[in-house]
């Protein structure tokens, strides 16, 4: 198996994002608010980071890492641009639906833009395959 840029970028996020959401239900476990370090949490980011995750973990395994990091990208880079605009909260809740805070809005911007730039601008250049060797 050959091990690009892309797929490594993939398997982090996906791993990040699972154990992200597993650990979110400690802090928020139903729709009420929850604070994990600087972060508001609620049940809805926490199934949004599972899914994520579990997405991103089938995408490294079965070859669509680059475009796993090109649609996380778009999806980060737009969740974290709407949660910078104030007329998109109701009632205190981004659409009405989960609790975000600027601090959780930074992070999308971050990371979606390194997806972005790992999914469009770096190709398969800098592979290298993991050698299994079948004797102990």
């Amino acid at each position: 198996m050959r091990w690009s840029p892309n797929r490594v970028l993939a398997l982090y996020l996906g791993l990040g994002c699972f154990f992200l959401g597993l650990l979110g239900y400690f802090a928020a476990p139903t729709l009420h608010e929850g604070t994990w370090t600087l972060f508001k949490l609620d049940i809805i980011d926490n199934l949004l980071h599972l899914g994520l995750g579990a997405i991103g973990i089938v995408a490294v395994f079965t070859g669509w890492p680059r475009l796993y990091n090109r649609l996380f990208g778009i999806f980060s880079m737009f969740i974290g641009l709407m949660g910078l605009v104030p007329l998109l909260y109701v009632h205190g809740l981004l659409l009405g639906i989960t609790h975000i805070n600027l601090a959780l809005n930074l992070v999308h911007l971050v990371v979606g833009f390194v997806a972005l730039v790992f999914g469009f601008f770096i190709s398969a250049f800098g592979t290298w395959k993991v050698a299994v060797s079948s004797t102990l």
